[in-house]
Order: structure tokens, then C-alpha cells, then sequence
């Protein structure tokens, strides 16, 4: 300092000093009072002073932090750059911001935004709390994860709809609930998916609910996925179109098809429990704590007379017998002492019409069960089996009775099987004395190797079969007495219980000893009688007369019939195996010689085998009894091979036959046919000479033409009968038999075809080539295909010929089948002799198919 006369004046260096000082006193003031934290530090970064803000911020204390380093109290400053920034301020002078500081776990979860800047040759520090605000921000950024994981992870779909019904938004579970992608439907109509029967009133609350912005619906509709089936879903709306942030209809839809189809089957599961106990036998009531009847079961009608409802009101203790009394109300005290147990008794109760019944009830206590709250008792009417019981008491002392007196050996097995009682008759049967066998167990002393072990099977299947309802098994045993001898028995074994409990098995023996010598000695006389059955040469078949049906034959008949067995032949129609053409007479001999004149009666007739076969046989029937019945045995003899010979040498001789009236009728017809030709040559000539002249009256000209166009007939007569009578030998070469047929058919194509006759022709183009005289064959053919015309168009003017060719075996066979009336069968025989003709007179020679035969014999065929 400078000292002038009366004044001091400061020097110039204080100036700054003195500013500073006002600096640090404003700061010091700020810094009291600030709400901030603030931190003064040197320029090594000591703490020079921190005021309250910063003390109640952080938890520091002057005495903690004043001339310590920052590093000290904040762990990991250095670590985080942020100490080297504070000293780049102090040493630039460049205020540094720093924003969300979190200084450490010391600290706990204190988040301050920094501001650092330059004071003097140190450093100060404003540290404002954001502490509150960023745990609001987490905590909303918190709730804002959690919502919309809810919304994304629901399994309710969530859409957000316009006014216009359109979809703004829907939420991913949409996806996995109804198979539409999360942008699939945005800004189309949800309502295109809703089933048609729903679709009316799904619009109609939607319209409502757009009217009223805050109301909410509630509504079940059905929805197709996108898979096309169909589910429903529950759909709660809000309208929240006012709402600024929604704008819109919030729709939650949850799928409820399961709980759908679940309350529809608990509805049935309902139906179905009601109906039992409304149906069953046994009577169902409630009552409660005090005994008073809250339910009865329509069953109450059967057992007690009672209309269900009746008694309604009243205790149920009211219509107990009086001695029963005291026994009824001791059980329904100890049910009410222990909820859920039950308890079961036997009492008698009042019918309606004055009677007792014997009731045997269940009574369960479900007074804390909140649906029932009372408690149930299932009664049912045992009087009758009461009154049975009591009958058997006293009728086993009379069965005892029975036993010891019965002549037929009776046996009481244990259930272990061992034996428990035999009758006086079974010790006098076996030799063996009761003494000597009870308690033995199995295998029982009588038994024998071939049929022990039975009466335990026995036993077995009367346990098994019981499950069935069948309580008693037929044995038959061979056993044997003390002294060695043998004896059959027929043993009943039936099961014997009482109350569901097995008590014992009762074996009822009878001697059948003489019967099964008896059915041996029958089996060995069957044996020996099919023996001799089965020898014989003939089939022996047995039919029954009502039904005609096979009900016996021996091996022979089985054979000759084709059946693997005689078995496989019984019960087959025995007139299915007879020829049609042969079954009325077969019928006919049976009902008039055989059942009602008793006369035996043989028959050749055709019969058919298993395989289709026809086979000749010779029938002896007679009647006879058989099991009771009428029928009539048949010995049955294959005679097919003996009458086809007959019928190849009946064959032969009318073929002999036939050629030699040929021969005859062939020289006649040369003789007549030579002697006529001359004189018919010469009226025919005369006739030609007359009808030539012009001045031959008409008149006349009509008889010469006449006369002429006899005359020419008769010509023509004569030439066949050269033709007959010539039989010149066939010139033959190799053609295909095709070649003359097709002529002929061409020849008469005309005539057919004006005559209305439709030729289907039918013939094999691959027909081996033979040897024919093409000609002869031609006039074959011709003279068929007249007669078939000739005969279609008398009948019915017109008609259908089918002519067929084919190899058939070792023969090549000519078909012709015409719709004609046919030959009738007396004429078949003679169809080919000469001069026979079924035509009128003058319109046939008859010796058109006497040509033929004999052309196609001289081919080596057969017509």
C-alpha cells in the first residue's frame, strides 16, 4: 500500500482481488440456496466446498469430502474419461455438459445432468437431479413393454376398428389364433369373415355401438379362420372413437369354441345325470341338518307310493317305523358328525298305502358341498329279498333233509376245492365212506386217468361262465369205485353264492354206466351200417318228402356229384340237380307212385353234377321213414356212358336208314325224271311255237302261257330230281368256306332286302382253308337262305337272319338263325327225307334240305 498525506489508497492489484471476492461470496450465497447440487473443486480437482443441496443428494458430509480428491469419493471417475474432461475444463476454460450422469453404486440410483465450467484456477460443478424423472421415464417405458408384451402375447386377439367398420390394427395373437398375418386384413372389413347367420346382428350392434362413444357390447359370433373352419369367439367392444390417443373401436376377441362345445357337453352331462337319477330304480332325497326332506326322485312313486314333491317339507324321520327309529336317528347323528362319510342301514318304511317295506339305504353326508348342501340317501326295496332270504333259511334245513335222503350221490365242494360233504347215495356208490374223504383235496380218490382233472375244469369254467350269468357245467366222468371197479357218471357242478359271496360248488352225480354201454354199441352198429353204405356200388341218397332236400348220403353219391364230402351235400334241393326237362316227371313219380301209391318206382333221367356236368342215371325211389319223416331213399346209378352208346347206334341206323330210302328214292327219281323230260320238252316248245303267233286270241295266249309256265315248273321239278338222283362226286379244291357264303348271300341280298330282312353277318375271317366243291356249297347255302327268307316273310314280312361262321374244335361250324316260326318237333326227324315238305301244295318239292343233306355228307360233314 501506498500511504498518502490523509488518505489510503489501495493499489491497483486489489481491484481484481476484490471482485473475485464478490464472485465468491455470490457464489457462496448461490450455492446455499440452490436447489442444485454444487461442488467447488481446485484446480487438482480437491473438493473446496459442497452446499446442502449436494450433501442431501449424495449423502455427503463436509468433514467426508472437503480437501479430498474427487476420485476418491466418486469410484471409477478416472476409469470413465470423465476426470480427464474436468481437468481439459479447468486448463481450456470450456464449460462441459454432461447429460443422465449416474455416479455410482455408491450413490445408488442417483441420475444427475452435469454442467461443469471454470471458477478462478479451479472447477465448479452443477449437478441437477434427474433422478425422479428418468425413473418415471423408465417406469413408463417399463409399462409400456409390459403392455404391449401383454398385447402381443395374449391369447386374446386385439384390433382397433374406424368408424367405417374397417380394420386400423390388429395384434400379432391374431395371427396365431385365426392364421391371418399381422397386416393381412388391415383396412378391409372384418364382418366378410362372420358366418352369414351371424353377420345381421354382428352389423346391427356395431351400428349401435358407433353411435354412442363409452359404451361397451358385449356379443358371441362365429368367425372363419383362415383355414376355413369355422369357431366362435367372444368379442367385447368399446368405442372409444373420442378418445384422442385410440380414435377408434378397441374389439377384444377371445376363442370360445372349446368352452362352447364344453358347456354343451356339461349341459349333456347334466341331461344325462338327471335322467339317470330320475330313471333309476333306486329312490334319490335330500335332506338336511334337521332331517327335512329338500329333494325326492321320481322313484319315490315306485317304492313308497309317494308323487315326487310330496313330502317335500317334512322330516324324513316321519314315515320310519317306530322300532326302526332309534337305529336310523343313532346313524344320522354319526353321518352329521363326520361330513363326507357315508353310512349304510336297513329300515322299514311307511308306504302310502299303509304297508311296510324293507328299505336298504346309503346315506352320504355332503353338507359342506356347496352345490348339494345336504345330505343324499340312495334307498331301494329289499322286501321281496328279505322274504327270499328268510324262504332259503328255511328251505336249506329242508334241502339238508333232501341230501341226506336224496338216491342220486350229491357232493359240496369248498371254494379251496377240497371236499366238504357227500350224500349216503355217493358213499354207496363209490365205496368210499364220508369219513374217508372230506377235507381231501384234489385229485379226489375216484378219479381216473382218462378223465381226471374234469370236475377242476368243471369248477373253472362255473367261475368264469358265472360272468356270463350261466351257473352250472354238465361233465360226464369214468371213474372208479374203492374197489377198483369203473363207472361213468353225468356230474352237474352249479356255483352257489351267497350276498356276491362264493360259498360253495354242488356236484350232482348220475350213474350212466348203461347208457354209455348202450351208446358204445350204437356207435359200433352206425360204424358197421356206414360201412356197408359206403361199399355199395350205387349212390344212396336220402330226400325228404315235404321239403325235398337231401338229409343223407353215403360217400358214393358224394363222388358222383362232385362234393368233397358227404357233408357238403346235405341240404342241397335234390331238384336242382335234375335235368329242367326231366324235373316233372321226376316230381310227378314221386308225389303219385312213390308218397301216395308206395310203389317203388325207377327212372333214367338227366341230372347235373357240381361242375355243370349232365349225366345219365338210373333212379330206383322208394319210400320210406326217416327220423320220423317221409322220404324217399334213391339208389342212384351213373348210366351216361351206356346211354350215349344207345343213342350213337340209334344215330347210326337212322343215317343207315336215311341213305338207303335216299338210294331208292334216287333211282325212282332218275327213272321218272328221264321218262317226264321229253314230253315236258316238247309242251314247252308247242307253248313257245303258239305264244309267237299273232293271231292267237288273248284268251288263249293267257292259257299257253300257262300252260308254259307249268310246264317250265314241272321242268324245273324233274332237274332237282336229277340233281337228287345224279349225286355226282364233289369237285373239290382248297377254299375258305367265307368265299360261297358271301356269294350266296350277295345272290339273295336283293330279295332280302325288299322283303324287310336284316342280315347281320358274323363270320371269323381267320377260318382255315378245307376242301369243298365251292358250287355244291353254294347250292348248300342258297337253299338254306330260301327256306329262312321264305319263312320270315310268311310270319311277319320280315325278319332278322344271323349267319355265323367260327371254328369250333377240330370242325369249322355254318350257323344260320332266323326269327322264322321254326320247325315244330314232331317234323325234325323227317326234315330231310325226300318229297317231305311242310309248304302248300305246289310251293315246294320237298327235296331242297334232302339235296342239301346229302352234298354235305358226300363233304364228310354233318348237317
Amino acid at each position: 500500500m501506498v500511504k498518502k498525506a490523509g488518505h489510503v489508497r489501495k493499489s491497483s492489484k486489489a481491484a481484481p482481488v476484490a471482485s473475485s471476492t464478490r464472485l465468491l461470496r455470490r457464489l457462496s450465497a448461490f450455492m446455499e440456496s440452490s436447489i442444485d447440487a454444487f461442488f467447488m473443486f481446485d484446480k487438482n480437482l480437491n473438493f473446496v466446498s459442497i452446499n446442502p443441496a449436494a450433501r442431501e443428494l449424495f449423502g455427503l458430509s463436509e468433514q467426508e469430502v472437503l480437501g479430498r480428491n474427487v476420485a476418491d469419493i466418486v469410484p471409477g471417475i478416472k476409469e470413465t474419461g470423465v476426470y480427464d474432461k474436468y481437468l481439459s475444463v479447468i486448463k481450456t476454460g470450456v464449460p462441459l455438459p454432461l447429460d443422465d450422469v449416474a455416479p455410482g453404486s455408491r450413490f445408488g440410483d442417483v441420475r444427475v445432468n452435469v454442467k461443469a465450467f471454470k471458477v478462478g484456477s479451479g472447477l465448479g460443478i452443477i449437478a441437477t437431479d434427474i433422478s425422479e424423472r428418468k425413473h418415471a421415464e423408465e417406469e413408463l417405458r417399463s409399462k409400456e413393454e409390459h403392455f404391449r408384451s401383454l398385447i402381443e402375447n395374449s391369447l386374446d386377439a386385439i384390433g382397433v376398428l374406424n368408424a367405417d367398420g374397417t380394420l386400423r390394427y390388429q395384434s400379432p395373437s391374431i395371427q396365431r389364433l385365426m392364421g391371418y398375418m399381422t397386416k393381412e386384413r388391415i383396412n378391409k372389413q372384418p364382418f366378410d369373415v362372420v358366418h352369414p347367420d351371424d353377420l345381421p346382428d354382428a352389423l346391427k350392434l356395431f351400428n349401435q355401438l358407433v353411435q354412442y362413444p363409452g359404451d361397451t357390447i358385449r356379443h358371441e359370433v362365429r368367425i372363419q379362420y383362415k383355414d376355413g373352419s369355422w369357431h366362435t369367439l367372444e368379442v367385447m367392444a368399446r368405442n372409444l372413437i373420442d378418445d384422442p390417443v385410440v380414435n377408434g373401436i378397441v374389439a377384444n376377441l377371445r376363442d370360445i369354441t372349446e368352452r362352447k362345445e364344453m358347456e354343451e357337453a356339461l349341459r349333456g352331462q347334466e341331461e344325462y345325470f338327471r335322467t339317470l337319477i330320475e330313471s333309476a330304480s333306486d329312490a334319490v332325497v335330500i335332506i338336511n341338518e334337521s332331517g327335512t326332506l329338500l329333494y325326492e326322485s321320481p322313484a319315490m312313486a315306485r317304492i313308497l307310493g309317494l308323487e315326487p314333491g310330496e313330502r317335500i317339507g317334512e322330516t324324513g324321520f316321519d314315515f320310519i317305523h317306530p322300532e326302526d327309529m332309534q337305529n336310523a336317528a343313532t346313524s344320522f347323528e354319526r353321518l352329521m358328525e363326520k361330513p363326507g362319510t357315508n353310512i349304510n342301514l336297513e329300515v322299514r318304511g311307511l308306504h302310502k298305502d299303509g304297508s311296510w317295506r324293507m328299505l336298504e339305504a346309503v346315506g352320504r353326508n355332503l353338507i359342506d358341498d356347496p352345490v348339494v348342501k345336504g345330505i343324499i340317501v340312495n334307498f331301494r326295496d329289499i322286501t321281496e329279498r328279505k322274504e327270499m332270504e328268510t324262504e332259503l333259511r328255511e328251505s336249506e334245513e329242508f334241502s339238508s333233509s333232501l341230501l341226506r335222503d336224496s338216491p342220486n350221490p350229491v357232493m359240496v365242494i369248498n371254494p379251496d376245492s377240497t371236499i366238504g360233504y357227500i350224500n349216503p347215495a355217493l358213499e354207496e356208490l363209490t365205496g368210499f365212506s364220508a369219513e374217508e374223504v372230506l377235507g381231501l383235496p384234489i385229485p379226489y380218490p375216484w378219479w381216473t386217468e382218462e378223465t381226471g382233472g374234469i370236475t377242476a375244469e368243471a369248477i373253472q369254467k362255473s367261475v368264469v361262465s358265472e360272468l356270463t350269468g350261466l351257473r352250472k357245467v354238465f361233465i360226464e366222468e369214468l371213474l372208479q369205485k374203492k374197489n377198483g371197479a369203473r363207472f361213468w357218471v353225468q356230474v352237474s357242478v352249479t356255483v352257489i353264492e351267497r350276498d356276491g359271496e362264493l360259498k360253495y360248488y354242488l356236484s350232482n352225480w348220475v350213474d350212466i354206466t348203461e347208457r354209455k354201454r348202450m351208446e358204445d354199441a350204437l356207435r359200433q352198429s352206425e360204424f358197421n351200417y356206414r360201412l356197408l353204405l359206403d361199399s355199395t356200388l350205387d349212390g344212396l341218397i336220402v330226400v325228404d318228402a315235404e321239403t325235398m332236400k337231401v338229409v343223407f348220403g353215403n360217400k358214393r353219391a358224394a363222388r358222383l356229384y362232385g362234393f368233397d364230402t358227404v357233408e357238403a351235400g346235405i341240404g342241397v334241393d335234390i331238384i336242382d340237380f335234375v335235368h329242367p326237362k326231366d324235373r316233372e316227371q321226376v316230381i310227378k313219380g314221386f308225389s303219385e307212385d312213390v308218397f301216395v301209391s308206395d310203389r317203388r318206382q325207377r327212372y333214367e333221367i338227366r341230372t347235373k353234377t357240381m361242375d355243370g356236368r349232365e349225366i345219365w342215371v338210373s333212379a330206383l325211389a322208394t319210400r320210406i321213414e326217416y327220423e320220423g319223416r317221409l322220404a324217399v331213399l334213391l339208389s342212384v346209378r351213373d348210366i351216361t356212358d351206356r346211354r350215349e352208346a344207345e343213342e350213337e347206334r340209334q344215330r347210326l341206323e337212322e343215317q343207315v336208314q336215311l341213305a338207303g330210302r335216299l338210294a331208292a328214292v334216287g333211282e325212282l327219281a332218275a327213272g321218272v325224271a328221264h321218262e317226264l323230260n321229253n314230253p315236258l320238252t316238247a309242251v314247252q316248245g308247242f307253248a313257245e311255237l303258239l305264244t309267237s303267233r299273232k293271231d292267237l286270241k288273248r284268251s288263249v295266249r293267257g292259257d299257253v302261257n300257262a300252260i308254259y309256265r307249268e310246264a317250265q315248273r314241272a321242268s324245273r321239278i324233274t332237274s332237282n330230281l336229277l340233281t337228287f338222283a345224279r349225286r355226282h362226286k364233289p369237285e373239290k379244291s382248297l377254299i375258305s368256306i367265307n368265299e360261297p357264303l358271301e356269294k350266296s348271300l350277295e345272290l339273295h341280298e336283293y330279295r332280302m332286302r325288299v322283303n324287310n330282312i336284316e342280315v347281320q353277318r358274323d363270320l371269323d375271317p381267320n377260318l382255315p382253308k378245307i376242301m369243298a366243291d365251292f358250287y355244291q356249297m353254294q347250292e348248300v347255302f342258297i337253299n338254306l337262305l330260301t327256306n329262312a327268307e321264305q319263312a320270315m316273310t310268311e310270319a311277319h314280312k320280315r325278319g332278322k337272319l344271323i349267319v355265323r361262321t367260327q371254328k369250333a374244335g377240330g370242325v369249322i361250324r355254318i350257323t344260320f338263325i332266323d326269327d322264322g316260326p321254326g320247325i315244330a318237333e314232331e317234323d325234325l326227324k323227317r326234315v330231310f327225307d325226300p318229297f317231305f315238305t311242310t309248304k302248300e301244295a305246289g310251293k315246294g318239292t320237298g327235296l331242297g334240305l334232302s339235296i342239301c343233306y346229302g352234298l354235305v355228307e358226300s363233304h364228310g360233314g354233318h348237317i
